[in-house]
């Protein structure tokens, strides 16, 4: 190593002050360029970062956030790659560096929230830098930030609404946003979510949103700039989809009706609403002739009925149980009808299951 070169490296490390250096500096016409560099290029920095600013609109934040989450190393490497630039290009950087200063880190309005952090914007909103690099901006209501595991980090919007700029993240990092309904998976983003008690609203303005509602039987979707998705709850689901089975049975339709109530049992619903959902298979394939699947399904239905439970479709699959056992496996017709009465002691059919009982006793 030469020795400007062992020079510019101690002055690097030093800033100067040792006095061998100094001797050096007064001898160098090229170092001592250099440290005037150096100087005037620490002092924008140290400028850029104590100037007092308001916030700029959010807009010109999310283009600047993946930047700004990386302005520390940039500073570092800028630095140490001082000694081979040339003055114009020191005060270009320099330049860089005093922008991102000044629109976001040195705003007093951008909050740096750590994990575990609860947020709350009722009277205005809040923005937020989170550790990711992720800027959010919670418009209304509350939201956490939380973290699984050190290459995971997610918001969790418990209500209102929040929008999100996500950097582009290194290889097997994720970031989410999460509500009671949904979990939103996104990939180097500008995107908005609103939660509210009718569910979630995702609308993406730029990059992919990956949308996987809570819950089994729901598939996961993929959202492109300029659409957007509404993610009703669980419970609303189910209720909306039962309603269109019921309404095309009363149709006749039994094919729109059976995909329909597959689609309800795949989220695993309580145990009577998928005691009534095997019932209505049932109903179907009774509708469309097959009495073997019409029978297993029956059976399912009363299986999953809890005790105590006694709707009049209950006692209507029970009873229509009982006459395709007749028909089907005769030497079990009695019992489903003894059972009818243990379970429907003033059910509608209850008349019927004892003469029913009585004439099988008597085969």
């Amino acid at each position: 190593m030469s020795g400007c070169d062992s020079i510019r490296e101690r002055l690097l490390a030093e800033r100067g002050s040792d006095p061998e250096l100094q001797a050096h500096l007064a001898s160098c016409p090229h170092c001592s360029a250099l440290a005037r560099s150096l100087a005037g290029m620490d002092a924008a920095l140290s400028e850029a970062m104590q100037r007092p600013a308001s916030l700029p609109p959010f807009d010109r934040l999310v283009a600047s956030a993946e930047r700004a989450a990386r302005s520390r190393r940039r500073r570092v490497a800028l630095r140490r790659c001082a000694p081979y630039l040339l003055t114009g290009g020191l005060a270009a950087a320099a330049s860089l560096l005093i922008a991102l200063g000044a629109g976001v880190l040195g705003s007093r309005d951008v909050t740096p929230a750590q994990h575990g952090a609860a947020l709350v914007a009722s009277d205005k909103p809040r923005s937020i830098a989170v550790p990711s690099g992720a800027m959010a901006r919670l418009d209304r209501g509350r939201a956490t930030v939380a973290r699984r595991d050190e290459r995971e980090e997610r918001l969790r919007l418990e209500s209102g609404s929040i929008s999100v700029t996500v950097p582009r993240l290194e290889s097997g990092r994720a970031f989410f946003v999460q509500t009671e309904e949904v979990e939103v998976q996104v990939h180097g983003t500008r995107f908005r979510v609103v939660e509210e008690t009718s569910g979630t609203t995702v609308t993406v303005d730029e990059g992919l949103v990956e949308i996987r509602p809570l819950g089994p039987g729901r598939s996961a979707t993929m959202l492109r700039p300029g659409e957007s998705r509404s993610i009703e709850p669980l419970a609303t689901f189910r209720a909306r989809i039962k309603a269109e089975a019921v309404g095309a049975l009363d149709r006749g339709e039994i094919a729109p009706a059976e995909r329909s109530l597959r689609e309800l049992l795949a989220t695993e619903p309580e145990p009577l609403l998928g005691a009534e959902a095997h019932a209505m298979l049932a109903w179907a394939a009774a509708g469309r002739g097959d009495r073997p699947t019409a029978l297993s399904e029956y059976r399912l239905s009363v299986s999953l009925l809890p005790a105590g439970e006694a709707p009049l479709w209950a006692e209507n699959a029970s009873a229509e149980m009982a006459l395709l056992l007749e028909q089907l496996e005769p030497e079990s017709a009695r019992g489903a009808w003894l059972e009818y009465a243990r379970r429907f002691p003033r059910g509608f059919h209850i008349d019927f299951a004892r003469e029913r009982s009585a004439a099988e006793k008597g085969r």
